[in-house]
């Protein structure tokens, strides 16, 4: 009986510390966070790359507490892709990111109150049918 509940116990324990283990990066596991940032339009932040990219239809929205969702990850951003269908960027939507470039749309027709400043923004890549006055 000893035996067999030494052998039990064993394969528990081994089994848990396998399941524990971490397993290989698979093509479904990513280093992409999703934030919301209008009521149509989302964000998306690519750690690997250090990319947000927000797409969708609309304004960005204004933020609490004038902090962007992703506000955390600020040092993490150094390219900005804003895609087609958003028309204005919110005031402080980029403030104090370690963002070097931005691409911006054709549909952006508005760029908000200190929506860059702070930045470390070195190119700024604007379509030639842009709105922007």
């Amino acid at each position: 009986m000893k035996k067999f509940l030494s052998l039990t116990l064993s394969f528990i324990f081994a089994f848990s510390c396998f399941a524990l283990m971490p397993m290989d990066a698979s093509a479904d596991e990513t280093n992409i966070l999703e934030f919301s940032c209008g009521l149509d339009a989302k964000a998306y932040l690519d750690l690997s790359s250090g990319t947000l990219t927000v797409k969708g239809t609309g304004e960005m929205e204004l933020f609490r507490d004038e902090r962007a969702p992703w506000w955390a990850y600020n040092s993490d951003i150094k390219h900005v892709v804003i895609e087609e269908g958003i028309t204005r960027i919110a005031n402080v939507a980029f403030l104090n990111t370690g963002m070097v470039k931005l691409t911006i749309p054709s549909t952006l027709v508005e760029i908000g109150e200190d929506a860059l400043s702070m930045s470390k923004l070195e190119e700024i890549i604007v379509p030639e049918n842009s709105r922007l006055a």
